[in-house]
């Protein structure tokens, strides 16, 4: 299976091109449940699923994404 840092690539990248080829509003409004396919069986999917709920913008969509990592990668090395 892929790694925690391939799925966030994947997730960052799959960000990058529903805001290009949608649009952000309406991307963000797909993404919020989108998103949270990736993060299946992952540390925090649940916190991160709970953040991506009222996403709004692509930026909001990559601080979560990028905060996901910090504490997945934080739990991961305890």
């Amino acid at each position: 299976p892929p790694s925690l840092l391939e799925r966030l690539s994947v997730m960052a990248r799959y960000v990058d091109a529903s805001v290009e080829y949608f649009g952000e509003t309406t991307a963000c409004h797909m993404l919020r449940s989108r998103l949270g396919w990736f993060a299946k069986g992952l540390p925090c999917a649940k916190e991160f699923r709970s953040a991506i709920r009222h996403l709004g913008s692509r930026r909001q969509a990559m601080e979560i994404i990028e905060a996901f990592q910090a504490k997945a990668a934080s739990r991961s090395d305890t």
